[in-house]
C-alpha cells in the first residue's frame, strides 16, 4: 500500500509532469512514445523526492543542494526519445545523453528487459541526467548514492511499472496480473469501443485484480457492461472488476455504461484492496447499484461519483448507494463526494446504501443529488445498521414512500450520526426527519451535534 506522503508527492509529480517536460513532444522520430514517457514519469518523481530531501552536506564529494538544483533543471530541459536499439563510440548502450543537445536517447531493446533489481530503471535515469549535467558518475557510484537518498520517497511504480495506451492493453494486462505488478495510464484511454465487444455484451469482467493501477490523472471513456443474470456466477456483481484485490488510484472514468439484473457497480463487486483518488461519471442498473463498489470490505478514499443510478427489479433487499451499495463492518468510505440521481427499492443513499462501517471525512458529502427509495432513503445514507456516519454534508433531494432522512433513512443498532450538516429537503409519506428518518436506538443520534439548514415536509 502507498503511505499518504508518498501519494502526495506522486499527485505533485502528475502535475508537475505535464507542461514542463518534453517527452511527449512529437518534433522527432518516437518522441512521446511509452518508453520515453516511463523514462520521464520516473525522472519527474526523481526531482520531486530530491526536492523534498531536507539534506544538507555532499553526496561522494557533490555538494547535495548544487546537484539537486542542476539535476532537477536537466530533467526539466531535457528532451527524452527512444529508438530500437542506441549506440555510442563504444559501442551499444541503454541510454545515451547528449549534454550539448539536451536530448536523451534510451534503447526499447533494454529498456523492454524484465529488471531484477528494484531501483535499476531509477538508477539509469539518474545516470543519464547526470551526464546532461555534465557530472562525472564513473561506476554508476553518484547515481547508486542518490538513488539511496530518496528510494523511501519514490513510489513503488517507478520500480518497474507496466504502461497502458489503448483499451485493448488495459483489457489484457489488468486481466493477467499479479500481486506485484502495478501499472500506470499514460495518456486518455478511449474505451467507447467496448459497447461492440463479445457480441455486444461489452466489456467482460476481470474475476480479479490483486495488481496495482495508477491513472496518474488520465481518464477512461466509455466504458461498457451489459451482461445478463444467466451470464454471472451466483453472489457476484457485474462490474468491470469482479474483485478488487490490490489498488487503483487517480484515475477518472467518464461516460462508464453498466447494465445488468444482477448487483451492478460502476468500477468494482467487492473491494478488498485500495481505491483512492478515483472518478465516476455514468450510468449503472442493476438490482443492487452503485458508483464504484457494490460491497466494500476495505477502503474508499477521496474519491467520487456523478451518477444515475437505477434498480430493476430483483432481490428485495436491494441497495443503492452514489459511491457504495453495502459498506461492510471493516469497510471504510473516508472523503467520499457524490452527486446525480439515486433510485432505489428497499434502501438508497447519497453514498452508502446500507451501511455497517465507517462514512466518514472531509470533503465527504453530496450535492446536487436526488435519493429516492420505497423503503429507506437518505441524503448520505440509507440504511445505517451499527456504523458510523461522521463529518458529512447533505444537500440531497430524498424522497420515500416509508423511511426519509436528510442524512440517514433507517439507522438501528447503536449507529452512530454524528457532526453532520444537512442543507437539502426531505419528504416522505411515513418517517422523515433531518437527520435519521427512524431512528431505532433515539440515543445514538441525539449527541451527536448535528446541524440542520435543510426542509423537512411532506411529499407533494
Amino acid at each position: 500500500m502507498i503511505k499518504n506522503g508518498v501519494f502526495f508527492i506522486l499527485l505533485s509529480v502528475i502535475a508537475a509532469c505535464a507542461p514542463g517536460f518534453k517527452a511527449v513532444e512529437n518534433d522527432g522520430p518516437n518522441a512521446g512514445d511509452d518508453v520515453a514517457g516511463e523514462f520521464v514519469v520516473i525522472a519527474s518523481q526523481v526531482a520531486e523526492s530530491l526536492k523534498r530531501i531536507d539534506s544538507a552536506g555532499s553526496v561522494k564529494g557533490h555538494d547535495f543542494a548544487t546537484l539537486r538544483e542542476r539535476l532537477t533543471a536537466a530533467i526539466r530541459e531535457t528532451r527524452v526519445e527512444s529508438r530500437e536499439r542506441v549506440y555510442d563510440s563504444s559501442g551499444e548502450r541503454s541510454a545515451v545523453n547528449y549534454p550539448d543537445r539536451k536530448l536523451i536517447l534510451v534503447s526499447r531493446a533494454h529498456w523492454s528487459v524484465p529488471q531484477t533489481e528494484a531501483g535499476s530503471r531509477v538508477r539509469l535515469v539518474i545516470h543519464e541526467y547526470l551526464g546532461i549535467i555534465n557530472d562525472r558518475d564513473e561506476g554508476w557510484v553518484l547515481s547508486n548514492a542518490l538513488l539511496n537518498e530518496i528510494r523511501g520517497l519514490l513510489d513503488p511504480m517507478v520500480l518497474g511499472a507496466h504502461t497502458i495506451s489503448t483499451c485493448q492493453e488495459l483489457d489484457e494486462k489488468l486481466r493477467r496480473a499479479n500481486e506485484t505488478d502495478t501499472y500506470v495510464l499514460v495518456r486518455d484511454i478511449d474505451c467507447n469501443e467496448t459497447a461492440d465487444w463479445n457480441e455486444g455484451r461489452g466489456f467482460k469482467p476481470i474475476s480479479v485484480f490483486a495488481g496495482h493501477l495508477n491513472g496518474r490523472g488520465h481518464k477512461i471513456t466509455g466504458l461498457a457492461i451489459r451482461r445478463s443474470g444467466s451470464e454471472t456466477p451466483a453472489g457476484q456483481a457485474v462490474a468491470p472488476i469482479v474483485r478488487l484485490d490490490g489498488s487503483i488510484r487517480n484515475i477518472k472514468f467518464v461516460n462508464s455504461s453498466i447494465h445488468s439484473n444482477r448487483a451492478t457497480a460502476g468500477l468494482v463487486g467487492q473491494n478488498f484492496g485500495t481505491i483512492e483518488e478515483v472518478e465516476l461519471e455514468g450510468d449503472v442498473t442493476g438490482s443492487s447499484a452503485a458508483g464504484l463498489v457494490s460491497e466494500n470490505f476495505e477502503n474508499v478514499t477521496r474519491s467520487a461519483a456523478t451518477v444515475r443510478l437505477w434498480v430493476v427489479e430483483g432481490d428485495g433487499y436491494s441497495s443503492v448507494g452514489g459511491l457504495v451499495s453495502v459498506n461492510r463492518g471493516t469497510g471504510v468510505v473516508d472523503g467520499g463526494q457524490a452527486s446525480g440521481d439515486m433510485r432505489g427499492h428497499w434502501s438508497a443513499g447519497g453514498l452508502v446504501g446500507w451501511n455497517f462501517g465507517v462514512v466518514t471525512g472531509a470533503n465527504c458529502g453530496v450535492r446536487d443529488t436526488s435519493v429516492l427509495a420505497r423503503v429507506n432513503a437518505g441524503g448520505i445514507v440509507g440504511k445505517n445498521e451499527g456504523g458510523q456516519v461522521r463529518g458529512c454534508s447533505s444537500k440531497a433531494r430524498v424522497s420515500s414512500q416509508g423511511v426519509a432522512g436528510g442524512i440517514v433513512g433507517y439507522n438501528l443498532r447503536s449507529g452512530r450520526i454524528q457532526l453532520n450538516t444537512f442543507k437539502g429537503r426531505v419528504c416522505g409519506t411515513d418517517e422523515k426527519q433531518a437527520f435519521a428518518g427512524l431512528d431505532y436506538e433515539a440515543d445514538s443520534t441525539l449527541n451527536g451535534r448535528n446541524i440542520s439548514e435543510g426542509n423537512v415536509a411532506p411529499c407533494e
